[in-house]
């Protein structure tokens, strides 16, 4: 994917490579560019509209969204519950329970 860079932003974390308001493709609408390394030195490059929020604060938001992603991966491989009975939020705890009663 091609980059347009519009304007950079000086990093506010010391894993944060790159932060800049870019361009991408045929697209004439600017999105924000964020590029960081974590802890086992693993390069992350993320898209996003947010530019109320700090560079901490979205690679924060990813690396939480991919616990729980991992969350739900083990439920659904251990727990077996691959289909949930009820819309209300009480029920689907009722369901995750009973599931984690019978494993």
């Amino acid at each position: 994917m091609r980059l347009y860079t519009l304007e950079k932003y000086e990093p506010t974390h010391p894993s944060v490579i790159q932060d800049a308001k870019v361009l991408y493709g045929i697209s004439n609408i600017p999105v924000r560019y964020i590029e960081f390394v974590d802890e086992k030195e693993r390069s992350y490059r993320i898209l996003t509209t947010r530019f109320d929020l700090t560079d901490q604060q979205v690679m924060d938001i990813y690396r939480n969204r991919w616990v729980i992603e991992l969350f739900f991966k083990w439920i659904k491989q251990h727990l077996k519950l691959t289909k949930i009975w009820s819309t209300k939020p009480q029920g689907i705890w009722n369901q995750m329970y009973l599931a984690l009663i019978a494993y």
